[in-house]
């Protein structure tokens, strides 16, 4: 049925000898490949799934032309011959990339919380039986993530996102800012007159008939020949082609299936599980804030040391974020029960609820919230949060080093590497337990040649990462075997992306995940200008107390 308003336009695009090509080439091409407007229907973006009211230049009509692109642009790329290995992944992008954007312009940063809410919320938006079988939630969550800034800034440009990226700027045409010089596929490159006049004809069956944006696009679509009408899809199991199509999605719905051991994560799926683990860190941070004052349930563990309710409250948090997130990662938290299964996973998140729990409690500012994750021992990614100052530290092992502040720590900015910033040992300062007097660690201090002065106290391991961080100071000695994993792997991460060293009391590296949790031989962090010195110091003065260390006395 052609609606009377569309009629005019339909007419005007009848001249339109460039559209005309363009829609018959189109035809030529995908022949019986070109999708039925019924297809569509599944990856249909919701009104609710959007952080304000659907409107604007991205609303569900921007959401639906961009899926109706991208889906025409992938079956154009592998009617050529190419494969695109994720184009279930890139419908489900399509449709939810722009959800949680607030506003018009720039809209920064909405590609970043795009993917953390499919994180978060993948089970309602997703049918259950595809989530976990057919769709790669932190492929999903990948495009959406770098959809938005420029390509360079992308840790790879992967086919699918090139496909993502292309058929949201065909989409420009409806603020007349569409280059076809900057669309980084040929197939999109000729589909420009079609953007054109896609939106004007949805615009109309919008604005003038009153159909949602979503019937709008599909309607508009199906008028100008560019998706076939119909209320089912087209067999697709008739040739042998597809045949083999199906049994291949069948091979990766066997491979998706909870393992205790897949394969270790690539770069951009580590890009994915940080953005995952900024979310967990954001949402600990306020868990914290909030329960602060409110420690009657105040209690001491075995070891004497205190656990407040802010404490088991992000337990409970992570278990269940975590968990249903990544079900096959282990998890390792202080305050959870070590059932050492972790033991036979190769990838762990290790994470310490509430680092400075005893300072917390007293009213102090010396505590935050940890997470790390790692793969065979070996840590890949850490997120440190300073719920005080609502900063969010994080990197990725290889990778830089960022910080994040602002409300729900949208505002991110690169931390400066350390490798090139100058220091003597007559200007360097140590970080010392805020709690722990020792007076071994003040001989060693001594030996080292460091005055008292130079020593900076604080009530946790994480903050006083956070100062090595933030250069206040520049070097940790943790002689002791009291420290626990969840104590340091976020911040060795991070530490090691701005060039620091962290190593043990011999210099060796730091395993994670262990079936005892704790430093078995101490910690040493110290800032790169200083490194070659202070090894050679404390060679030396490591040997006197060498005894003392190994009986474990403190």
């Amino acid at each position: 049925m052609i609606h009377e308003t569309a009629q005019p336009i339909l007419e005007d695009f009848a001249e339109n000898h460039k559209l005309q090509y363009e829609i018959k080439l189109l035809r030529e091409l995908l022949g019986n490949d070109l999708p039925h407007a019924s297809f569509f229907e599944k990856y249909r973006t919701k009104e609710e799934w959007f952080a304000r009211k659907s409107h604007g230049d991205h609303g569900v009509d921007h959401s639906t032309r961009v899926l109706v692109f991208s889906e025409l642009i992938s079956r154009l790329i592998q009617k050529q011959g190419n494969e695109v290995k994720y184009d279930e992944e890139t419908r489900w992008a399509a449709s939810t990339h722009d959800t949680r954007r607030i506003g018009e312009g720039f809209g920064w940063n909405h590609g970043q919380y795009s993917a953390e809410w499919i994180l978060e919320k993948y089970a309602d938006v997703i049918p259950e039986q595809e989530s976990s079988l057919t769709v790669n939630v932190e492929t999903v969550a990948y495009l959406n993530r770098w959809h938005e800034p420029d390509d360079h800034r992308a840790p790879e440009m992967t086919l699918e996102l090139k496909i993502l990226k292309d058929s949201d700027a065909l989409d420009r045409v409806r603020v007349g800012m569409l280059n076809k010089d900057f669309l980084r596929t040929k197939q999109s490159q000729g589909m420009v007159e079609i953007a054109y006049g896609l939106y004007a004809l949805s615009y109309e069956l919008q604005s003038e008939e009153g159909m949602n944006g979503y019937d709008a696009v599909i309607n508009a679509a199906v008028m100008m020949g560019i998706i076939n009408n119909g209320i089912k899809e087209k067999e697709t199991n008739t040739t042998r082609e597809t045949d083999q199509k199906k049994e291949e999605e069948e091979t990766k719905k066997k491979e998706r299936k909870k393992t205790k051991n897949p394969s270790i994560r690539s770069k951009d799926e580590l890009e994915v599980m940080l953005s995952f683990m900024r979310y967990v860190a954001v949402k600990s941070g306020k868990i914290i804030m909030e329960n602060r004052g409110k420690n009657g349930n105040t209690k001491r563990k075995g070891d004497y040391s205190i656990v407040t309710q802010a404490d088991l409250r992000v337990r409970d948090f992570l278990l269940e974020t975590i968990s249903r997130r990544y079900p096959n990662v282990a998890l390792l938290t202080e305050e959870s029960k070590d059932t050492l299964q972790r033991l036979d996973y190769d990838q762990v998140f290790i994470a310490d609820e509430l680092d400075g729990s005893g300072n917390y409690s007293r009213g102090g500012k010396d505590f935050c919230f940890m997470l790390g994750y790692t793969e065979k021992g070996v840590p890949k990614a850490g997120v440190i949060c300073d719920p005080i100052k609502g900063e969010i530290y994080f990197a990725r092992k290889k990778g830089k080093a960022y910080v994040a502040t602002g409300p729900d720590a949208v505002k991110i900015n690169p931390l400066p590497s350390l490798k090139d910033v100058s220091l003597t040992w007559e200007d360097m300062k140590i970080g010392h337990p805020r709690n722990h007097g020792g007076r071994r660690y003040g001989t060693i201090y001594e030996q080292l040649g460091i005055d008292r002065n130079k020593v900076v106290l604080s009530g946790s391991m994480g903050t006083r990462m956070l100062h090595v961080i933030n250069q206040e100071t520049h070097a940790i000695i943790g002689y002791t075997r009291q420290l626990k994993e969840w104590d340091t792997v976020a911040g060795h991460v991070i530490l090691n992306a701005l060039g620091v060293s962290v190593t043990d009391v011999d210099g060796q590296s730091l395993e994670y995940n262990k079936r005892n949790p704790h430093t078995e031989n101490g910690i040493l962090i110290v800032h790169p200008a200083i490194k070659d010195e202070f090894f050679r110091k404390w060679k030396a003065v490591k040997q006197q107390y060498e005894r003392a260390f190994l009986a474990g006395i403190e």
